[in-house]
């Protein structure tokens, strides 16, 4: 059995196990930075704790946003499904799981998807009420 790498989160400071998304259990702020534990500063010696940088843990709103988001300008455009995956170089089946809520589609997916649309990739993220705002 190998032993598994422990790890002191740099803003909450708590030691831990590293995770696959190299997460903090508690506060969700990146781990990448921090020292292995056996190497990390003591508690009294670190830098003053930062307020942590809070990661979504449901993300589906999101989603729901991107879905909304690539309907509304495919029929802006007068595009059908198959039409808009002809111009991302996909399948008209998979355009359609995406719209319907199916799996969530990788960050180059939304780039493709921006990219066909002649948009920047956040603007498929945000939601009608605040796109209002900004425009």
């Amino acid at each position: 059995m190998t032993p598994r790498e422990t790890i002191r989160c740099p803003s909450c400071r708590m030691v831990q196990f590293v995770t696959a998304a190299r997460l903090c259990r508690r506060c969700s702020v990146a781990i990448d930075q921090a020292a292995p534990i056996d190497q990390a500063a003591p508690i009294d010696q670190a830098a003053p704790m930062v307020a942590p940088i809070r990661v979504p843990r449901d993300v589906s709103g999101l989603k729901d946003v991107l879905r909304a988001n690539i309907t509304a300008l495919r029929r802006k455009n007068h595009w059908s499904q198959r039409q808009l995956a002809a111009k991302m170089d996909t399948s008209r089946v998979w355009v359609g799981r995406i719209e319907r809520g199916g799996p969530a589609p990788e960050l180059r997916s939304i780039e493709r998807f921006a990219s066909a649309f002649g948009v920047e990739a956040y603007t498929l993220l945000i939601p009608p009420t605040e796109k209002e705002k900004t425009q």
